[in-house]
């Protein structure tokens, strides 16, 4: 093979008459030997493949970013296509260009898709993957509900008995679903092996245009598929299509490729940041589902007001259960007789922001969109309405659901009617659901549109709607709402169960509402938080009534909803939880701080580590993280500094649950025992020669969310920022080394000490604080011990 281009990262592009590619890094082949084709439907070839044309080298441009190269091919079934090659520090990118030619045979062109195939990986970095053991895949996945981890590469994808699960969880319209042969994703993966350092990543910058999938197609020879699927979109005319550009990435810190990915993807999808800080509240849903009542949500709101200054919440939002039919959103049931305006004035008075949940591509058979406006639905190639899924909750005959085409003027209209009468209620935070409903494939009324630009203008029309108040998406696929939504839910419903043996069985691993896949999700998406958008883990649930959740779950619940910084809203009947549950709940309020990532989560099914790091005080790193048992047994684990990322130096280690305090080093790392289901959350700061803040328990985040400060003086006295953001109870642990002994101790500002005690290595001091306050500690030397 000839070399194209050349980069001084040691990247090379080779070529074979332009028609078979190999990329080399370091002498290392990525993928093997691999094509690049384009399908078509509905023209005089049923088919036409660009890998069985010659290309020729057009153009060769060098670019400040890395080298350039553009391929022209020959005209062919009425178009001309290219593709630029561009070489960057890490791989490859690339991006296809089509257009079709006006005085071509025919006066449209429907577009299938794109390939680039690697056609035998065994000579390449991947030889063995989908073979051979310790082989592992890490999939974005689809959408929201999609459940997300590391699978062993020769895992073979079970179909769920209950369509509807795959439908709402997974890309069904995929050309690879429901083939055991294949393992595939959406927008991105990572494939690594245990054991090796070398990460690949093969995904899109973009969705604009395409679902983008990375596939590995098991077989002899396996494969590796990097495909972008355009529905039959159709050009007419000169018009051209410009591909969402694909990425090879190669590099030995898998974590800093999906990162870099991850800030790309961002800047290219222009993801928003109008809102930065994470919103709280409370939700509806998963106590009284659609059972809610007017009275229910007043009842709540009254607590709310009445605890404000220990539950710092924004926002109130009724969900699914005020309207008569799923598409009829204007039209509240006789729960709701007050309506929605009344509800939304009512939130607003109690000093809180109005939200209201909405699934504005849904519509169930007994709405009058849909007996009155069925040329507004998606409909099949025999012109029938595309069955999106059933949902007895929504009525056991009127359960069945189809979807809007947002190409539709109707619809366009329709939406704008009902968001902007929604707004004009006074709501001011949109939970838009079951989004994966506006990029189903089928017959459209502007054919011009791929199902992802349908998709992308529907959700782009509600956000023109109301403007720039919040917008959460919510099972949604996830790269094309990129620069659109303010938050998105990352993860499958949580549930008042860990598991539910039933509903898990009729998913049969598509994914189902429980607090474990929940969870899962929470840790394995944690990077998209801050950079595509604020992340929504989903509701809170502390509850002890109607909850099959045990205390351990519980804690587990809001150790790790707390550790990703995102979003935060609380779903019980908050009039009906104990003085414990509900201080359980504060101790994730406010939200703050910086994701938690898991560590480990390419090479493993369920990361066990989920570790925020940041800066201390004094300058050193830090951190704080979640040790999880997924397991349904008990387990010992131990942790030294080097277990979550830091330095191996001695450190000072609290665990937060069970108040355990020791000094954690390689040699003594900390040693815990979990009962199932149950987490662990630990602080570990360097260890110091002197009297040193070991962390306080006014907040999960301990350290790296309510310490706004800690100076120590030279005339031995130690100062402590403490910022809780609302009214709080709880102890700060100083660790006090052989030769000091403490002096006196002040609070200051919203702060005061109302106790104290000791524990093995330091003192302890009872310390509420309102919003934020000083403690500070004088400390003595001991006669003989030096200045």
């Amino acid at each position: 093979m000839e070399q194209l281009l050349t980069h001084p990262d040691g990247i090379r592009l080779l070529h074979d008459r332009g028609r078979r590619f190999d990329l080399r890094i370091h002498d290392q082949s990525v993928l093997g030997i691999f094509s690049l084709s384009w399908s078509f439907v509905g023209t005089h070839e049923r088919e036409a493949e660009m890998s069985s044309l010659h290309l020729s080298v057009s153009d060769i441009s060098f670019g400040r970013r890395g080298d350039t190269v553009r391929l022209a091919y020959p005209p062919f079934a009425g178009a001309r296509v290219g593709v630029h090659f561009r070489l960057r520090g890490n791989g490859l990118e690339i991006r296809q260009y089509l257009r079709k030619s006006a005085g071509s045979p025919g006066s449209t062109l429907a577009v299938g898709s794109f390939a680039l195939e690697g056609e035998d990986i065994r000579e390449s970095f991947l030889k063995g993957f989908g073979r051979d053991p310790g082989w592992w895949f890490f999939p974005l996945g689809y959408g929201s509900f999609t459940p997300v981890w590391a699978r062993d590469s020769r895992e073979v994808q079970k179909v769920p008995p209950f369509p509807t699960a795959a439908i709402f969880n997974q890309h069904v319209d995929s050309v690879y679903w429901n083939r055991a042969d294949v393992l595939s994703t959406p927008w991105m993966a990572t494939i690594q092996r245990t054991g090796i350092d070398s990460t690949v990543l093969l995904g899109f910058l973009e969705a604009r245009v395409g679902v983008g999938e990375v596939a590995i197609l098991r077989g002899d020879p396996t494969r590796v598929v990097l495909r972008s699927d355009f529905g039959g979109k159709t050009l007419v005319g000169e018009q051209e299509l410009a591909n969402d550009p694909a990425v090879i990435a190669f590099g030995q810190d898998g974590d800093e490729l999906i990162r870099t990915w991850t800030l790309e993807t961002a800047e290219r999808m222009e993801a928003r940041r109008k809102h930065q800080k994470a919103a709280s509240g409370w939700c509806s849903w998963y106590y009284y589902y659609t059972r809610v009542t007017e009275g229910d949500v007043h009842k709540n709101l009254e607590v709310l007001a009445e605890q404000r200054k220990r539950l710092p919440v924004a926002y109130v939002q009724l969900d699914d259960g005020y309207q008569t039919f799923v598409g009829d959103w204007l039209s509240t049931n006789r729960k709701f007789l007050g309506g929605l305006k009344s509800l939304a004035a009512r939130i607003e008075e109690q000093g809180f922001i109005p939200g209201i949940w909405t699934a504005p591509f849904f519509v169930q058979r007994e709405s009058a969109i849909f007996r009155h406006h069925r040329d507004w639905l998606i409909h099949d190639e025999r012109g029938k309405p595309v069955w999106m899924g059933y949902l007895p909750t929504w009525g056991v005959l009127s359960g069945h659901l189809y979807g809007l085409d947002p190409t539709h003027p109707g619809v366009l209209g329709y939406l704008e009617e009902v968001f902007s009468t929604l707004v004009d209620f006074g709501f001011q935070y949109f939970k838009i659901d079951f989004l994966f409903a506006g990029l189903k494939p089928g017959r459209r009324h502007d054919p011009g549109k791929s199902p992802v630009e349908a998709y992308r203008l529907g959700i782009r029309h509600i956000r023109d709607v109301v403007g720039d108040r919040f917008l959460l998406g919510c099972g949604a696929p996830l790269l094309p709402s990129v620069g659109i939504v303010d938050g998105m839910r990352i993860s499958p419903d949580v549930k008042e169960s860990w598991r539910d043996p039933v509903i898990g069985f009729l998913a049969r691993g598509a994914g189902h509402p429980c607090a474990e896949l929940a969870l899962v999700n929470c840790v394995t998406r944690a990077h998209l938080h801050g950079t595509w958008w604020i992340n929504d883990p989903d509701c809170l649930l502390v509850r002890e009534r109607r909850s099959n959740l045990t205390l351990e779950e519980v804690q587990t619940l809001v150790s790790v909803l707390s550790l990703t910084g995102g979003m935060l809203f609380l779903s019980d009947d908050l009039a009906e939880l104990s003085l414990e549950r509900r201080q359980m709940a504060e101790l994730a309020l406010p939200p703050r701080g910086s994701a938690a990532m898991a560590l480990g989560a390419r090479l493993s099914s369920r990361p066990e580590r989920f570790v925020r790091r940041y800066t201390g005080p004094s300058g050193k790193l830090e951190a704080v993280g979640a040790v999880i048992n997924w397991s349904d047994e008990s387990a010992n684990r131990r942790v030294a500094p080097a277990d979550f990322g830091l330095p191996d130096v001695p450190c000072h280690a609290f665990e937060f649950w069970s108040g355990k305090y020791q000094v954690a080093s390689a040699a003594h790392p900390m040693e815990i025992r979990l009962k199932p289901h149950q987490a662990a959350v630990i602080t570990l700061r360097p260890l110091e020669d002197r009297p040193q803040l070991v962390s306080v328990t006014h907040h999960l985040g301990q350290v790296s969310t309510v310490v706004s400060g800690e100076a120590w003086s030279r005339d031995g006295r130690l100062e402590v920022g403490l910022d809780t953001g609302a009214d709080r109870e709880g102890d700060v642990l100083v660790a006090v080394p052989s030769g000091y002994h403490v002096a006196e101790a002040l609070a200051g500002g919203g702060a005061k000490v109302v106790g104290h005690g000791s524990f093995a290595g330091g003192v302890r001091y009872a310390v509420p604080v309102s919003h934020a306050g000083t403690l500070t500690i004088g400390f003595a030397r001991e006669p003989g011990t030096g200045g």
